[in-house]
């Protein structure tokens, strides 16, 4: 995790816009993953 926060700093504002779609898709799944795991 550090080493993505270190890129963060590093990346381009292109860069920072598909790495917060990554991130949003992180997100989705990850809740997709609890209501699984709540059914």
């Amino acid at each position: 995790m550090g080493a993505s926060s270190d890129l963060e700093a590093l990346a381009p504002a292109s860069s920072r816009r598909t790495r917060l779609r990554d991130y949003q898709a992180q997100l989705l799944a990850r809740m997709q993953a609890a209501q699984e795991g709540a059914a």
